[in-house]
Order: structure tokens, then C-alpha cells, then sequence
């Protein structure tokens, strides 16, 4: 084989090495660049969206709990203002009372006064006691944060077992 001959087998074996190079960049790796360069086009978008939720999220998880907050807020002003329904319970909460200030209950009286979005309820009270216990019960009622109650009038005077107060207390309903 004379060095022609050679030089033309070499250029045709390179001539054909290059076209197979060619047709695997085209074929193979020329799309797989191109779906790798799509892919991170993608990967960035999906990361801002990710970044406008996870800010959403944090919005959507701080106004959760206001809301949480605000609901809790209105179940503690409606508890204020007993339903007709805790009636039972303001009963309990007075004989609760009495028991905490060592005070006797002699009587207990309810007069309903309906009208508008609340009611108000007066509860006529008839209790034995010292001065200072029946004091530091009418303080209680004057102050309960559990309730929304007025102490509407009040009158002591003597009896056989210390004193007596009749005490008539303003609790506002809910209809």
C-alpha cells in the first residue's frame, strides 16, 4: 500500500468518524442537552413558584391564626354572655360562690327581662354571712371575668346567724 493509498483510507476512516460523531451529537447528545436545558428552565420556574407559595404560606399560616386568635377572642366575649341554656351553670356559679366565701344561701330568685339581641336575667340572691364575707362575695360578682354581671342593688341587715344581704344581680343572655 503506497502512502496515497494510506492517506486515503486514513481521511475516509476520519471522514466517517466524524459523520458518526456527528450523527451521535445530533441524534443523541444534542437532545439530551436540549432536555437537560428544559428540565433546568423548569426546575427554576417550579422554584419560584415554590418560593410565591412558601410566602403565601407563611401569609396563609399567619392570618390562620389570627383568625384562630379572633375566634377565640368571640368565644370568650359569648361566654360573657350566657345562653338561656347555662342558666344551670350560673346556678352552680353562685352556690360555687357562696361556698368559696363561706357564705350561707338562703334563697335564690330569677325575673327574665327579654328584648333586642340579649336578654338580661335578674337574680335575686337572700344570704347569710358576716360583713366581710358578704362583702368579699359582692366583689367577686362585681368583678367575675367569666360573666358579664352587674350587681344592681344590694341591702344587709340583721339577723339571728350574723347579717343578711339581699343582693339583685343584672346577667346579661344571649336570645
Amino acid at each position: 500500500m503506497t502512502q496515497k493509498e494510506t492517506l486515503k483510507r486514513v481521511s475516509l476512516v476520519a471522514i466517517v468518524l466524524v459523520l458518526i460523531g456527528q450523527f451521535t451529537y445530533h441524534s443523541h447528545i444534542s437532545p439530551v442537552i436540549q432536555a437537560i436545558s428544559f428540565q433546568e428552565e423548569k426546575i427554576s420556574t417550579l422554584r419560584g413558584r415554590l418560593d410565591q407559595v412558601r410566602g403565601l404560606s407563611g401569609e396563609e399560616v399567619s392570618l390562620d391564626g389570627k383568625v384562630k386568635g379572633k375566634e377565640a377572642e368571640l368565644k370568650d366575649l359569648r361566654a360573657l354572655i350566657p345562653s338561656e341554656k347555662n342558666i344551670p351553670s350560673l346556678i352552680s356559679y353562685f352556690h360555687d360562690a357562696t361556698t368559696r366565701h363561706g357564705v350561707l344561701g338562703n334563697s335564690i330568685g330569677f325575673e327574665e327581662v327579654r328584648g333586642g339581641e340579649y336578654g338580661v336575667l335578674f337574680v335575686d340572691l337572700s344570704l347569710y354571712g358576716s360583713y366581710e364575707k358578704l362583702m368579699e362575695f359582692k366583689r367577686e360578682i362585681k368583678k367575675t371575668p367569666t360573666r358579664l354581671m352587674v350587681v344592681e342593688s344590694f341591702t344587709l341587715s340583721r339577723a339571728e346567724k350574723g347579717l343578711l344581704m339581699n343582693i339583685t344581680v343584672r346577667v346579661f343572655t344571649q336570645e
